[in-house]
């Protein structure tokens, strides 16, 4: 299925990864519950149906599949598919964050952050887009949106001290990567001269 789905060594065709995932699921795999989630949810060589989707990520999580309970978290949390709980998406991405999945670690941040499900702790939210960073760039692969995060927060010295040195390097090397529009940011730090000399 995966392999149809994404061209390799064969022509891409997207109704045959379908019928191989079905395939996959009738044999008893859990990660073929989770790519027929993913089927329903974009389209993949079926109409879209969300609900079906969330029915096959239910499947797929209550057998442990890390992936299905990241996506279902999402599904709670922007109430696609099922009737929005914040409290519950919060509870998938704090147990998955503890598994040290980065994914989640960023997302355990942003609960923090907003509000999420949680009250409004800054301070966790500093600390888990922290541990988020660390664990992707082990994996060689950072989290941009926890790296932004945790520019502000050195800035700003949530829940740390304030380094605008460490701010001026995440946001410079996010600047590369064409992260957003964080090039205004590092101009207005070369203006003020945060973490740098002034260069205007």
């Amino acid at each position: 299925g995966k392999c149809y789905n994404d061209g390799y060594e064969v022509e891409c065709n997207k109704d045959l990864a379908f019928n191989w995932y079905q395939k996959s699921v009738e044999n008893g795999s859990t990660i073929g519950e989770f790519y027929l989630g993913n089927c329903y949810e974009f389209g993949i060589g079926i109409v879209k149906d969300i609900s079906k989707s969330v029915h096959w990520y239910k499947k797929a999580a209550s057998s442990g599949n890390t992936a299905a309970k990241l996506y279902l978290a999402d599904c709670y949390r922007l109430g696609k598919g099922v009737e929005k709980d914040e409290i519950k998406a919060f509870e998938y991405y704090e147990n998955l964050a503890k598994q040290e999945i980065a994914d989640a670690q960023c997302q355990l941040g942003n609960c923090f952050y907003n509000g999420i499900g949680t009250k409004i702790d800054k301070v966790q939210a500093r600390c888990w887009y922290e541990k988020a960073e660390l664990i992707e760039n082990l994996a060689e692969k950072k989290d941009l949106d926890a790296q932004f995060q945790l520019g502000y927060y050195y800035n700003e010295g949530i829940g740390t001290e304030i380094n605008k040195e460490k701010s001026f390097e995440l946001i410079k090397d996010l600047a590369k990567k064409e992260y957003l529009n964080v090039q205004l940011q590092l101009g207005y730090y070369y203006n003020e001269g945060i973490g740098t000399e002034v260069n205007k």
